[in-house]
Parts: C-alpha cells; structure tokens; sequence
C-alpha cells in the first residue's frame, strides 16, 4: 500500500507499530523466530531468521521446505486459545526462483481442532490461503454437522490472482467463526478488500474455533503428486493475530505511520447570531468559544442564536467504503476532504430544517454516499451548525467497510484541526540515482530538505527494500524511490520526491580452469611482428595458468589467450 500522510503542526507522526492495541501475538522476526506453540519444522534449515529482504525491520523468516523432510513446515497457535473473532495480518515474499507448480501448497491457515470426544479426526482445514500455478487461491470448507468426517464438507475455491514475485504481498484477515449464517470472512490482499462473504457459514461445527498457522503445507508430496519441484522457499514477515476489538491497523503488516490521535476535535461556537442558515454563521472572525471533544458531537440544548464548527481529522481504521450521516438542530452541512487540506473539502451531507438528537433519518440528505478511504490515512473533517431557537444538538456518525456503526464516531479516529498555513514550506533535494546490477552490495541514499530536517525514504516498488536510508537489492527491475519529510510545528510537509533506478542481472564469468596457448615453429627474429599470426599454429595446448612453458627451445613464437 502506497499512502502520502500528511503532518500538521504538532501532530507528530508515530509510528503504527507502537501504537498496535488488541492483539494476541506478534512476530517482525528482527531478533528471532519467537515462540510457537507448535512447530512443524523438521530441520535446522526448515524456520531461520534472515536479513535477504524484510516487509519491514530488520529481518523476516525464511521458511525452506524440501521434498525428503515432508510435507510441513509451518508455525502455530494454541487452538485452545483461538477466539470467536479475530483479525490476522501477515506479508510473504515469493523469490524469483519459486517455481510454478501445478500442485498446490498452503502458506497460511487457520485448522479446525477435532473434537475427539465425538470421534472426530483431523480434517482439512476451513480456511486456507495457498498457491496455485503461481496463483493466490483461498480454500474454504464449512460444516454443520456436530460431527464433520474428512471430505464431507462444502468446498469453496476463490482465485485471488496471480503471484508477484520479488515483492512483498500484504494479507489481512478479519474472521467471525461461525458453521451457520452469522460469520464474516473479510480479506485484503495489498490493502484492496478482494473477498468479502457476510452472514455465511465459514467453518466447521467444532468446540473450538479455528487456531492460526503459518509456513508451507505441500500436502501433495506425502504420496503421489503432480508436483514437478522438490523445494519450496518463501519468506514470511510482519505475522499479528488481534482480538475481536482490534482494527485494520492493528494488524496492518510493515510500518505504516498513522497520524497521531488525541482523542478529542475541535468545536468554535459564535454566540448572538441571528437566523437559522449556514450562511449566517460568521466563520471570518474570532469565535466566541472553543473547546475539545472526544466524539463527534456536539452539546445537546446549550442556548440559542449561535453558531458552530466541529473540524478537525479523521483516520478511517479500515480501507474500504464509508457512510456518514448528519444529525443537527436547526441547519447543518456535513463536509469531507480527499486528503488533510481544507482546499479539497465538498459537501457530502445535510439538514436544511432541523432534526431530533440522533434522529439519522428525516431527510434522505443526511446520509452520504459510500466513500471510498485509505485506513491510516488523514482527512480533514467539518461540521457546520446554525442554530435559532428551541433544541440544538449536533451529531454525526458512520458505517464503516466491514458493515459494524459507530454512533458518534469516537474520538479514537479524531484529531483537531490546526491551521497550516502560517507554517514555512520545505523541499527536498534528492539528486538522479545510477543503475544497478544485482551483485551489487547495499547502498545508502542521500537526499536533504531545505528546513534541515531529517527525510525518510520508501520504496514505492521494485526489487528492492529499504532500512532507514540502506537500500537493498533483491533482483532485477526498476526502482522506484521516494523521498519525503513530514514537516513539524515549523515548517510543512515537503512535497515527496521521486527517482528510479534500473537493476540488470550482473555479468558472469564461466571460467573452465585453463586458457589456450598457441606455438609457431621455426620463427626468426625476436620481434612481436614477426610472428605468423594469420597462419595455422605448429601445435596448440591447454595450460592450467597464465604461465607458458620454460625453456624449450629456439626460434618460435607464442600467443596464450582466452
């Protein structure tokens, strides 16, 4: 996922990994492969922490799992600890040498424990995503019955496209186990929503509910296959399973930077102001008052004659569409950004009379159309209210991707508003940058910002990854990489900067072990020109070195090349 976050003064930019809530495990893989309640892996080989690429951090897993050790080389969860609900994210990265394979094998899954006690047996599991013939595809299986015997069960295959290799690809999970008509099964694969299967069954008919693993399950090669490879090799990273109350964000693979959250919106209120319209509300001068709130709402039946604005950020939890809705006494206009600036705003709700307190229905124009937003990323937000006589309330809730309400939405996803514009503009300078080849070691970037600031770097895509400013190369293509600095109580955001750079493969030197040397007999003169280079040689030979024979004897000449 590529996103462009904007700081506004003193709204400094944490990063997402220390602020993650809700979860019940995690693993970056940066120190060591972590504790598994159970571990398939069969050799030293089979589960080793690597620095050859990493989503983010340090380091990743590399998972090698080779034909004569088995079909499994996977980590796991304690099914007795699996939840009703829960949200997974994890990357993998497939190397260029991940042959295609006509056979399937499972990358991650979530397996249905038997209940013993009913005789059951192991099963296939109900969730698992896999690839095939360089395809993602994500295998389901449901149940119903108390007891499910393998094999008798629905089986739904989805094809989730084709493999990149090379590059990291991002998996989000959110689950609601259900063998009925109540799951829900949502998944996002490089931050777009690509299945989405509401109020259907998703699993089996179990005690407990599916538990999480992650590996290569190559259940082909324990007897005959159509498998035409014998070792599979992939890298896993960014690995965090959260509970029923976490988010997209929680979960979210890599180091997506979130703007800082206060909890709290701003909310100006000009007092002695006649008329009931939008209009009337004098936005040019001083307000009368300030405040913060934690939610979306406004006082309820504070006084009369006034006027007020509630603006500031919103940072969506999940991508996906939105829809908003307007509740306000008297008028009110509802307005939303595409990005944090102001100049970007339309109206997107309304009320031209007025409402009761949360009364979401009245008018067909307090609901928004579903809107499209990125999880992570700032919007700038606005609330006008007129108020005249009588009641007054202001209030705005919204629906959010996976279908739950949030009646007001809470200040967790809101951020006052500030200003910008008395804030120093910055640029960066961040020169061309060469090609590269393959075997070439880690470099480091180099790019300034006019403000003397720090600037980041990313990688937009490509094979390569980048820590801090070390890129590293893991193939062939072209690179592309942005420079960007996200501005502080002083200066703005800096415009991002892009370069890309080429990588080929690098030569190769085959070398056979000798070197020919060549021998013209009976050759007078001692001069380089005398020798008979255009005519057939008296004899030819291999030598072992860069070094002819010594002394053997008179009037000759001879070429050693290769």
């Amino acid at each position: 996922m590529k996103k462009l976050i904007i700081f506004i003064l003193l709204l400094s930019c944490l990063n997402l990994r220390a602020q993650r809530h809700n979860l019940i495990l995690e693993q970056t893989f940066d120190n060591d492969i972590g504790i598994w309640f159970e571990n398939n892996m069969i050799q030293p080989y089979s589960a080793t922490v690597s620095n050859f690429t990493q989503r983010a951090g340090g380091k990743s897993l590399q998972v090698d799992l080779r034909k004569f050790d088995g079909y499994r080389a996977e980590f796991g969860t304690d099914p007795k600890k699996s939840l009703p609900e829960q949200w997974a994210g994890f990357s993998i990265f497939l190397p260029n040498a991940f042959a295609k394979d006509f056979s399937e094998e499972g990358i991650m899954q979530f397996q249905a424990y038997p209940d013993f006690n009913l005789g059951e047996d192991w099963r296939s599991p109900p969730l698992l995503l896999g690839i095939l013939n360089d395809h993602y595809i994500l295998d389901m299986r449901t149940d119903s019955n108390a007891v499910t015997v393998q094999g008798n069960f629905a089986f739904e295959r989805i094809d989730l496209g084709l493999v990149t290799k090379n590059t990291w690809t991002d998996f989000i999970f959110h689950i609601k186990w259900a063998y009925n008509n109540t799951g829900i099964l949502e998944l996002w694969k490089n931050g777009k929503l690509v299945y989405s299967r509401l109020n259907k069954p998703n699993s089996y008919n179990d005690k407990l509910y599916p538990y999480f693993k992650c590996g290569i399950y190559k259940w082909d090669w324990e007897g005959p296959s159509n498998s035409v490879t014998t070792e599979r090799l992939l890298y896993i990273d960014e690995v965090r399973i959260g509970n029923e109350k976490a988010t997209y964000c929680d979960v979210f693979p890599g180091t997506l930077t979130k703007p800082y959250i206060t909890g709290s919106i701003k909310r100006e209120q000009w007092d002695n102001v006649g008329g009931t319209s939008i209009s009337d509300i004098p936005l040019t001068i001083t307000p009368s008052s300030t405040s913060q709130l934690t939610s979306f709402e406004g006082p309820l039946n504070i006084a009369d004659n006034y006027g007020s604005r509630i603006q500031g950020y919103i940072c969506p939890p999940q991508p996906g569409n939105y829809t908003f809705w307007l509740a306000t006494d008297d008028a009110g206009e509802l307005w939303l950004s595409t990005d944090s600036t102001t100049a970007n705003k339309v109206r997107i709700a309304n009320v031209d009379g007025w409402t009761n307190y949360r009364e979401w229905g009245k008018y067909s124009s307090q609901k928004s159309a579903a809107i499209t937003l990125q999880a992570g990323k700032k919007y700038y937000i606005e609330a006008l209210q007129k108020e005249g006589g009588g009641g007054d309330n202001l209030s705005v809730q919204w629906q959010l991707p996976d279908a739950s309400m949030e009646t007001p939405i809470a200040g967790s996803h809101l951020s006052p508003y500030v200003d910008t514009t008395a804030l120093i503009n910055q640029t960066i300078t961040f020169a061309a940058l060469p090609s590269k080849t393959t075997s070439d070691t880690p470099f480091t970037l180099s790019a300034t910002a006019s403000s003397g600031l720090a600037v980041s770097f990313s990688v937009i895509s490509g094979p390569a990854t980048i820590s801090d400013s070390t890129v590293t190369l893991t193939g062939e293509g072209s690179v592309i990489v942005e420079a960007s600095q996200a501005g502080n109580s002083v200066y703005n955001a800096a415009t991002g900067v892009i370069q890309s750079f080429t990588v080929s493969s690098a030569a190769t030197c085959s070398a056979t072990g000798t070197i020919l040397r060549e021998e013209w007999d009976n050759v007078g003169g001692t001069s380089i020109s005398d020798i008979p280079l255009t005519t057939t040689p008296s004899s030819t030979s291999q030598l072992t070195s860069f070094e002819g024979s010594l002394n053997i004897a008179d009037n000759y000449a001879s070429r050693v090349r290769g």
